[in-house]
This record gives structure tokens, sequence and C-alpha cells, in this order.
């Protein structure tokens, strides 16, 4: 399933995400990735992600301070753009924040099929 996001909030957002990919992350590095920032502006559509599992998970700031955070994690980031599995930490993570689920639906495993996150206020 290809996965996007669109920003209908007023300000510039930063997404982060968390998608299962046990190829690249599996064993003791955790089986999820994560990888961050996409810049998206008001009103934009950006196509972040594809995967085939049925569960992801975000983290977004945007401009003015606000965010989208939830109960997943927490999940060690860096303020610069990054791109590591789950368990791969160390001295140069910036925070820790939670992650909000996504729900793909059934229709995850289809690879043509579409979801949007829409972050609004």
């Amino acid at each position: 399933m290809r996965v996007y996001f669109r920003n209908n909030y007023p300000e510039r957002v930063w997404v982060a995400i968390l998608k299962y990919d046990p190829d690249e992350c599996g064993g003791d590095l955790g089986n999820w990735r994560k990888q961050g920032w996409w810049e998206i502006d008001h009103g934009d559509e950006v196509r972040v992600f594809s995967t085939t599992n049925r569960y992801a998970a975000f983290h977004a700031i945007a401009e003015d301070g606000a965010y989208w955070s939830g109960s997943y994690g927490p999940v060690s980031i860096t303020w610069d753009c990054f791109d590591l599995c789950l368990n791969i930490g160390g001295t140069f993570i910036d925070d820790e924040v939670g992650m909000r689920l996504i729900n793909l639906g059934r229709w995850h495993w289809m690879r043509t099929a579409r979801h949007t996150v829409t972050l609004t206020e």
C-alpha cells in the first residue's frame, strides 16, 4: 500500500514514520524502520512510504510547535534527517517521541492501494 500525508494544518509540518521492515531491520534491530523528516507545506500531499503491513505509525511537528503524537514508543529520533532501524540509538539521538498508529485496513497487502493520513488542527 502507498501511504500519503496531506497537510490541512495552516502551517508547514514535518513527518517521521515507523514502518515494519524485517528485511532491512530484522532480529536484534527491532523489525521496524524509522525515517524522517518529510517537509509538507499547507495544502500539499506527499507520498511518504509503501508497505504491505497493516500497521505503521507517525509523529509530526508543525512550524508553530503543534504536534501529532501517540502512545507507541518511545521512539528515538534525531532532528536531522534519519533512516534507522528501531533499536538503533546512540549519542546522536536528540529526542524520544510517541508515535500515532496508522491502521491501513484490510487492503494493506495491495501494492496499488492508497491510504492518506490527513493532518488537521
